[in-house]
């Protein structure tokens, strides 16, 4: 068997190892050198695979020191865990790994591993010689592959010269099998020439598999001249981001990508065949592409299709393609097997007629398994296209998929049109054009067989250049090239670890009050001085500190604050850590989860937890009560210490019958009282705004039960606060149930007397609503049974209910129902639901003929309209009479209205006869009803469920339908314009 052949399984240990060490978050038990402990020759005239197959082990790190490296075999290993290669240079280039001259084999494939390190090298596949390298890495999860570059010529499946061994492979194929995995790419970089063979005999320099789950992320890539895609990742279920990379003149696509939280960000692309790598190789000789010379594409083939993601701050960039046979190739295409996607501040500059330059369509190219997605919808905000170009396209073509065009500027010359929406293969789209700049050869719009509305149109603008053609920005050809100690692109990409092993930074949640820390590292550390968040030096007990313990290991103390942070770089891996207040670590730019290690020291004396009581800024004092299930006792020193009560006043501890111990206290305006207890909380309030942490984590209050009803039997207690300082104001609250000022504690209501104070007035349909009058800083307070369903109150002052802070943006009951009296006759009606119903106050007046019981509403309409916001379902409506009725604006069928079936009726029809007499019929596949917010009814119209016969003379008749117009007949001159529902 050759050496490097593949092995089956994986040794556990090796003698030979230095102490372990820790890198990009892989813990390694074991470093060998790759020369002085394995005695492998740095200088590529010996094989190196005895020694590496003989070192492969799991917690094994395996560090190549600068030289060159020869293997002649594939190895294979299975379930290999926590292992790495590095390279130990200063750039990826001082280590060279190389197959032999006219073979190519797979240096490393992983079946079944986690915990794989790749970093810092460069795999040598020669000049103009078709030798090639691969990785394939099938992890469960984890996989840390940095800093590697493919460097040479790269041959195709049938090159003029083919390998000895077996055919070429795509340089790096990836999979993660585990959905709660998360693997980083970055620095890859391929530049150099390839073999440019027809399709499928080309291949990628990033192949995403079928089968990677969890999340991936690719950055600072430089792929150039792959004689297939630069990047293939269009099948996988996982969360895929590619940022900041660069893919300049591959054969195929530049960058393929899809899936639920998909991003590609701050990236490039380039396509100037004229200008690519002068030792490509064509076929025939010729500078003929056979694949398609794409920008991005979206595309899904995952069962169900996911989103198409998001294409965010990226530049493409089209100065020349080659020539070219077949499918039209295209800058950026929307497939219509990806679903919703959404293209944000991207900018595209074409130079030729070769291309379609954007386009969205409702078809696809490729093998869906489980038919189109349900929501193909697409957004273009902040898109600029430039250059010149000439075709039957738009420069953004739009084709049967409903779309949003904003903040749009489309500045070509030549003949091309500007945006198109059209009718595709399977849809009629929707779509809007707002706040856009389009200036062309061509129409500015193409609308066909679509519904668009435009808005805030310019059509002489010019727009700006990619940044990188304007002058703005440097060439980032290959900008990868950084040095082995160079960090993930994450939360932090700028950190610099200056030597150490990692980066650190420990972060204050904004609005967090100072707080102390304290991180122990398994090797040396240094405060990080400059920067954002550099560290202070700790002088007189104030600032941060790096400690050397006695066992060698270092401890990070120090004091964070209000969005605030420090930094330090240090060696090893985290051992322990704390931190005394809400924040959050990061190493390298990612959050570290202080969970997975243990606490570094023992802040609750002895007791099982620590815990505060955090009144907000600004808050009035307010009492609290805490149960906890054992011991509890005062916190009497430090920032948020408790004051003994005295008089009344202050913090206790009383031990309860039952061996429980219940806290109370007073906070206010950002203050806080602090205890240590053991067990478990078991019941808990706060008497106004604040926040429970335990052990420095914010504890759910609502996860435990109340220690007091303050609600005097009613469901909820309910408090109207006026901010400090502001000018009385007046304000108004709904509720769905009874209410009754509350008249004792802090904020008692004062009942109203001469129209000055609280009130409660109960409303005919069973609401109450609620009055009164605060002011600087004060409140009144309120008990009310259901729920609240509208508040008029100024943005000087708050409502809480049950001590939490109400959005006010989102009170109300979320939908409406409508019954248009058409003027013809009187119309009763009856409809129940399965949540609260109420008369929508603002677009009714609830009147004695109208009732609410429960969930039930009655009443009938003429010619007015009755209206009611609800929440919940509609289960049952039942309508006697003539009338358009509506939910949340949109028309419905009231036959079917509150059953199983979609009561939607989804298109206009308008007769506008204003200028003559005309007769008319029609018939619709779905249902039909009159549309009284549109035209009047007269009421000579025959409406039955699917068919309408009427006449129009001076005036205009509406109806709404589902379905399709099956039939139409016209006796006249009437326009008849059919719409969507929305008019």
């Amino acid at each position: 068997m050759l050496a490097g052949a593949a092995a089956t399984s994986v040794a556990t240990g090796s003698t030979l190892a230095t102490a372990g060490t820790s890198r990009r978050g892989i813990a390694f038990e074991r470093v060998v050198d790759a020369v002085d402990d394995l005695g492998m020759d740095p200088t590529g005239s010996e094989p190196i695979d005895d020694a590496l197959d003989g070192a492969i082990a799991n917690d094994t790190l395996i560090e190549f020191p600068p030289g060159e490296y020869l293997f002649t075999g594939d190895r294979t290993y299975h379930d290999l865990r926590n292992f790495g290669i590095r390279g130990t240079g200063d750039t990826k280039e001082d280590v060279v790994i190389k197959p032999p001259r006219y073979e190519g084999y797979e240096f490393l494939r992983v079946e079944g591993g986690a915990n794989i390190l790749l970093e810092n090298f460069t795999l040598d596949q020669h000049d103009t010689i078709p030798e090639w390298s691969s990785l394939i890495i099938d992890v469960t999860t984890g996989a840390e592959l940095h800093d590697i570059e493919f460097a040479g010529f790269n041959p195709s499946d049938d090159p003029p010269e083919k390998p000895t061994t077996s055919t070429a492979q795509n340089l790096i194929r990836f999979h993660q099998q585990n959905s709660d995995g998360v693997s980083n790419i970055s620095g890859i970089v391929k530049k150099g020439p390839s073999d440019m063979q027809p399709y499928p005999n080309g291949h990628s320099c990033l192949y995403i598999g079928t089968d990677v789950y969890g999340e991936l992320n690719i950055s600072d890539c430089y792929i150039a001249n792959m004689s297939s895609h630069a990047m293939y990742a269009s099948q996988s279920p996982g969360t895929i981001r590619v940022e900041n990379c660069t893919f300049e003149n591959n054969n195929g696509q530049q960058c393929r990508v899809s899936g639920d939280g998909a991003v590609v960000r701050n990236c490039k692309v380039v396509i100037d065949v004229d200008n690519a790598h002068p030792d490509n190789i064509y076929p025939d000789g010729s500078r003929k592409y056979n694949s398609l010379a794409n920008g991005i594409w979206t595309v899904s083939q995952t069962d169900p299709p996911q989103n198409g993601g998001l294409v965010e701050d990226t530049e493409i960039i089209c100065k020349s393609v080659p020539d070219f046979d077949g499918d039209r190739p295209f800058l950026i295409e929307c497939d219509g097997a990806a679903s919703h996607t959404e293209y944000r501040n991207v900018s595209v500059h074409c130079e030729t007629d070769d291309h379609a330059i954007v386009r969205a369509l409702d078809t696809t190219r490729i093998s869906l398994p489980d038919g189109f997605p349900d929501d193909q919808s697409v957004v273009f905000d902040g898109l600029t296209i430039t250059g010149s170009a000439n075709g039957n396209d738009p420069a953004l073509d739009i084709r049967g998929r409903d779309a949003t065009v904003k903040n749009c500027c489309i500045d070509v010359d030549g003949t091309v049109d500007g945006v198109g929406i059209r009718e595709g293969k399977f849809n009629s789209p929707t779509g809007t054009i707002s706040d856009s700049n389009i200036n062309v050869g061509g129409s500015a719009t193409v609308i066909e067989d679509a519904s668009v509305d435009t808005s805030n149109l310019t059509y002489g603008e010019s727009c700006s250049l990619p940044s990188s053609l304007d002058g703005s920005s440097t060439d980032t050809t290959d900008s990868t090239d950084n040095t082995t100690d160079s960090t993930d692109n994450t939360t932090d990409s700028t950190d610099s670890t200056n030597g150490y092993d990692h980066g650190l930074r420990v972060m204050a949640d904004d609005g967090a009050d100072a707080f102390e820390y304290s991180i122990t590292v398994s090797g040396a550390a240094e405060l990080d001085t400059d920067g954002e968040y550099a560290a202070t030096p700790e002088e007189d007990g104030v600032g941060e500190a790096v400690t050397t313990n006695d066992d060698g290991t270092r401890t990070i103390t120090g004091i964070v604050a209000g969005g605030g942070g420090d930094s330090f770089h240090f060696d090893g891996e985290i051992l322990a850590g704390d931190l005394g207040g809400p924040g959050t670590v990061y190493v390298d730019g990612s959050v570290f989860d202080l969970s997975s290690v243990p606490s570094t020291w023992d802040p609750n004396d002895g007791y099982d937890h620590d815990l505060r009581v955090m009144a907000d800024a600004g808050a009035d004092a307010f009492e609290y009560s805490i149960t906890v299930s054992g011991a509890a006792e005062l916190v009497t020193d430090g920032e948020y210490a408790a004051t003994p009560e005295e008089d009344g006043v202050g913090e206790a501890v009383t031990a309860n019958d039952d061996g429980t111990y219940t806290i109370t206290g007073i906070v206010a305006g950002g203050g806080g009282d602090s205890f240590h207890f053991d067990g478990d909380i078991l019941a808990a309030d706060l008497g106004g705004p604040g926040t429970v942490y335990v052990d420095g984590s914010t504890f759910d209050l609502s996860s435990v039960p109340s220690t007091r009803d303050p609600n005097d039997g009613y469901d909820h207690d309910l408090r109207v606060m006026a901010d400090a300082g502001v000018d009385a104001f007046e304000y108004s609250l709904r509720v769905t149930g009874d209410a009754e000022l509350d008249t004792d504690g802090e904020y008692a209501a004062t009942p109203e007397e001469d129209g000055v104070g609280e009130a409660v007035t109960a409303n005919d349909d069973g609401t109450c609503t609620i009055t009164g009058i605060v002011g600087g800083g004060g409140g009144d307070s309120f008990h009310f049974d259901g729920r609240l369903i509208d508040a008029a109150v100024p943005d000087t002052g708050g409502v809480y209910v049950d001590d939490a802070l109400v959005d006010l943006s989102n009170v109300g009951l979320p939908n409406t129902l409508t019954i248009d009296g058409a003027g013809v006759d009187t119309a009763d009606y009856e409809v129940a639901v399965d949540g609260d119903i109420a008369a929508d106050l603002e677009a009714d007046d609830f009147n004695g003929g109208d009732t609410i019981d429960g969930a039930t509403a009655t009443g009938s309409v003429g010619s007015g309209t009755d209206s009611y916001v609800f929440s919940g379902a509609i289960t049952t409506f039942e309508l006697s009479g003539t009338a358009g009725v509506y939910v949340n604006g949109t028309q419905v069928d009231d036959a079917v209205l509150g059953t199983s079936e979609d009561a939607t009726l989804d298109h206009l029809l308008r007769i506008d006869g204003r200028t003559a007499e005309s007769n008319y019929e029609f018939e619709v596949t779905g249902e039909v009803a009159v549309s009284p917010d549109v035209a009047a009814i007269e009421g000579d119209e025959e409406v039955t469920a699917n068919s309408v016969t009427g006449s129009v003379d001076g005036d205009v008749d509406a109806f709404r339908f589902s379905g399709d117009i099956d039939r139409l007949l016209l006796d006249g001159t009437a326009n008849v314009n059919f719409h969507d529902s929305d008019g």
